[in-house]
């Protein structure tokens, strides 16, 4: 309990009240001290561990104290090398250290050092006490512009200190962004971030309400679902609610694929431009696509007008909301772990079976949804398939297409019958 007091206490040091320099006199005291990490590594021994504040299916997050520096305030996230291998997420492990440990913006969590031992893996990052911005926005219910715009234009700038590092995030929604102790958000949760060495990847991943529509019909794609993503983001904060707000699954994903948004008569004709361009369907129209411009197209979007980038990106503008915390702990939830951190790890055979037994049901009987070619509406879904038949040896005056019902033919008792649909199976990332 010790730990806790101390870490938090120190981060509660300089006081409620945050002043245009406390973020910069942070991210200087991180700085200075991974120099002085350069010169040694770091181990488990070096650390007094506290209690948990997170724990996930193959990962625990635990408050810790350097022992020779106990100013600041750090949290172990903890990852059990056999749960990572059996529950197939190596991959996004690897991809989460590499880019954290690069990474050098005001506005993402910042990592002191990873090391492992025979068991764990460790991951050790700088504690943000400050709670979620999801958390914020519900008890908000919606944001003002001029703090919509704050917070967008800081998640704007840790997007493009990214994608200048051809790094995709592929998770940006309220969850991963959480308020520094001055008000100044911090990216965090990078296990979905990967380097676009190909310029492309067609891996499935995400937030459904957050996923771009060529993430959902299965096409390659690059940066540019984040920034669906964020347009997601920027209308959630302004209305107060997802623009593709529905309790079906799959009714959400055939909204995205429809690409038909509603804006309430409190978007301002720059705020309601800024989303629609960020919501564009086509990846290549999108605001912030190369093919348009370079990032300037964000940076210089009106909406953005009556900020300073230079102040923005040095942390220097004044937030609309700081953390008034009475109990240190009051955004950390308790949690029961009786999981020894040292020691051989133990066995999670039958949670590993139930995983892998849901994952097969999953692939076997999930459809991905309605959006898909002929499913794009509730009223065709009712019908037969159809497509539009096209063909080079089609008689010139019927090239230009036509639309036909598609037969299944071949084998005796089958010609001439209609092709039943085929649905379209999405094995969700559990």
């Amino acid at each position: 309990m010790d730990v806790i007091r101390r870490s938090v206490n120190s981060v509660l040091s300089t006081g409620r009240k945050a002043d245009a320099s406390s973020l910069g006199t942070c991210n200087k005291a991180w700085d200075e001290f991974l120099v002085k990490r350069d010169q040694k590594g770091i181990s488990l021994e070096d650390f007094e561990l506290g209690r948990s504040i997170g724990k996930g299916r193959f990962a625990t997050v635990k408050i810790a104290e350097l022992k020779e520096q106990r100013d600041l305030p750090i949290c172990l996230k903890v990852l059990r090398k056999t749960a990572v291998i059996e529950l197939e997420q190596a991959e996004h492990v690897v991809n989460e250290k590499n880019v954290l440990t690069s990474v050098s913006s005001p506005f993402m969590i910042r990592v002191l050092d990873t090391f492992q031992d025979t068991h764990r893996l460790y991951i050790a990052m700088e504690l943000v006490i400050g709670g979620e911005l999801f958390t914020l926005l519900r008890a908000k219910k919606k944001f003002e512009e001029h703090a919509s715009r704050f917070f967008a234009a800081e998640m704007a700038s840790a997007l493009l200190h990214l994608h200048s590092m051809l790094v995709v995030f592929r998770d940006l929604k309220p969850e991963n962004i959480l308020v520094h102790k001055s008000g100044h958000l911090k990216l965090t949760d990078f296990g979905f971030a990967k380097y676009l060495k190909a310029g492309k990847t067609a891996t499935i991943c995400g937030t459904t309400e957050y996923m771009a529509p060529e993430i959902i019909n299965r096409q390659p794609y690059g940066l540019m679902v984040d920034w669906w993503s964020f347009g997601v983001l920027v209308y959630e904060m302004l209305a107060g609610r997802s623009p593709f707000n529905d309790a079906d699954e799959n009714q959400v994903l055939s909204l995205v694929l429809a690409g038909r948004v509603s804006y309430p008569v409190n978007f301002s004709k720059e705020s309601k431009d800024f989303v629609a361009r960020l919501l564009t369907k086509s990846p290549t129209r999108r605001l912030g696509a190369p093919e348009i411009a370079d990032s300037w197209t964000i940076k210089g979007h009106a909406f953005f007008k009556p900020l300073n980038w230079t102040d923005v990106e040095s942390g220097n503008l004044t937030p609309p909301f700081v953390p008034q915390l009475t109990n240190p702990m009051d955004n950390f939830t308790q949690i029961e772990d009786s999981e020894q951190v040292t020691g051989e790890p133990p066995s999670c055979e039958a949670e590993f079976r139930l995983e892998r037994r849901v994952r097969r049901r999953l692939h076997a009987a999930r459809p991905l949804g309605t959006g898909i070619s002929a499913w794009t509406s509730a009223r065709r879904a009712r019908h037969w398939r159809r497509s539009w038949s096209r063909s080079a040896a089609m008689p010139r005056k019927r090239r230009h297409g036509s639309f036909k019902r598609k037969t299944r033919r071949g084998g005796k008792g089958w010609k001439g019958r209609r092709r039943q649909p085929r649905r379209w199976m999405w094995m969700s990332l559990l």
